[in-house]
């Protein structure tokens, strides 16, 4: 009987938490980050595009990216004009679809534009909800984090491999490497490493268009080719995408698995005004033994913010990452349709935002909840114990009747004299009872 009891409590108890505490995803956070002040961004999207070629198109589609695998964000497509369709695709010899929770993965929407003429701009507009967290780092240190060789034997090698645009074996990527590493001491700690490729940015590089973007794209080494003179002396300039490619290249020729992230990126002012588009913007990811992968805002240009950021993202600033690359080729001509479209003007603004319901319910919404399982669960529960308890007398019975026990049935006490049991004992201070569980007593 008391197993059945039990039985039943932990069975309540089971039921009580699953009705009022609400289900939550877990995260897979890394391990020191904290993500804090969530919000919920509808944003719209204006892209527009020219069909560059001298030939007309026929069934012309396009896939445009949206969103990337993060910690620290989630998308919901609202929907888009004309009619489109989302995927999750991964990037190997081609694009292959793959599951949401795949650390690669990249939302896709799929629009279809029909035919087009040579040289026609064509328009699509989507909206979409993310629901995004600011994300501190500052609990990470280098004591967290392991070392280089950790770091390669820990993830796939793709992340590390020199690509076209990664040119770390260049001699201009690598006499910079060999400046990091003097001024780390030639530590093989992956934080150190991380710490020291941002500080030489913040002192080496300038934050300026150079002529090139948004058009063309520079290897690694052709950044480095030349210098601008800037209030402190020449450095080496250029936007968001120029430091993340240089970046990227350092840290995967120090041996430390990178990846480039491309998003969108929003600031709350607050009061009236609350969360804005700030623009596009390019970043990059770290893999860091014992803690995990770890995004790293890498265009800061001043050391003062570099020392109060260090390694990780502005933390007033709301990051969307609508692409992850990995690897990349050299450039080479269109050979299909959609190849021939180049973006010709975008444009993303806020529709609205919001803050979500924390995930832990209030103390009044949990009494009253509470409260309404008790008066929905209680009855049925006092049910069935009644029914436990009476089954459980009668098995007990049962069990009695089959081993031959005596049973004591009444117990009438006169005078101090009854009769009890078989035995006829008259004296009640000599009773002599048989116990049911008992049979030689």
């Amino acid at each position: 009987m008391r197993a059945s009891f039990i039985a039943v409590i932990l069975a309540f108890l089971v039921c009580n938490a699953a009705l009022i505490y609400p289900v939550v995803a877990v995260r897979a956070v890394p391990e020191g980050v904290l993500l804090f002040d969530e919000v919920v961004i509808q944003v719209k999207g204006e892209l527009t595009y020219r069909y560059n070629c001298t030939e007309p198109g026929r069934s012309v589609s396009f896939w445009e990216p949206v969103w990337a695998h993060s910690f620290w964000s989630d998308v919901k497509v609202l929907g888009g004009v004309p009619s489109m369709f989302g995927e999750y695709v991964k990037e190997e010899d081609a694009y292959v679809e793959t599951r949401r929770d795949d650390v690669d993965a990249v939302l896709m929407v799929q629009f279809n534009v029909g035919d087009l003429e040579p040289f026609q701009e064509v328009r699509v507009e989507i909206r979409l909800n993310y629901t995004v967290w600011r994300v501190d780092t500052s609990r990470i240190g280098p004591e967290q984090v392991g070392t280089v060789d950790e770091a390669r034997e820990a993830v796939d090698g793709k992340y590390l491999e020199e690509a076209y645009y990664w040119d770390f074996s260049h001699p201009a990527v690598q006499r910079v490497i060999q400046e990091i590493n003097a001024s780390i001491g030639g530590s093989k700690n992956v934080y150190r490493i991380v710490y020291g490729a941002l500080s030489w940015l913040s002192t080496h590089a300038y934050y300026i268009d150079r002529p090139d973007y948004p058009y063309l794209r520079l290897k690694a080494s052709e950044i480095l080719n030349n210098t601008i003179s800037t209030p402190y002396g020449d450095r080496y300039y250029g936007v968001c995408r120029h430091f993340a490619d240089l970046f990227v290249a350092i840290m995967r020729g120090f041996g430390v698995p990178c990846n480039l992230y491309y998003g969108l990126i929003f600031r709350d002012l607050g009061g009236s005004v609350g969360v804005i588009f700030v623009g596009g913007h390019a970043w990059c990811e770290v893999y860091m033994p014992n803690v995990g992968w770890v995004p790293v805002d890498v265009t800061i240009t001043d050391r003062y913010t570099r020392d109060i950021v260090r390694v990780g993202l502005v933390s007033q600033i709301y990051y969307v990452p609508t692409y992850k690359e990995f690897t990349n080729t050299a450039p080479t001509p269109p050979t299909e349709a959609y190849e021939y479209l180049i973006p010709s003007y975008w444009s993303w603004s806020v529709e609205s935002t919001g803050r979500p319901a924390t995930h832990a319910a209030t103390e009044e919404k949990l009494i009253e909840r509470a409260a309404k399982l008790a008066q929905t669960i209680l009855p049925w529960f006092l049910l069935l114990l009644v029914a436990l308890l009476i089954a459980d007398r009668y098995r007990l019975r049962k069990m009695i009747e089959e081993q031959n026990y005596p049973i004591v049935r009444t117990l009438k006490i006169k005078n101090f004299h009854t009769a009890i049991s078989p035995n006829r004992t008259r004296s009640l201070n000599h009773l002599q009872i048989r116990h049911p569980f008992n049979a030689n007593s």
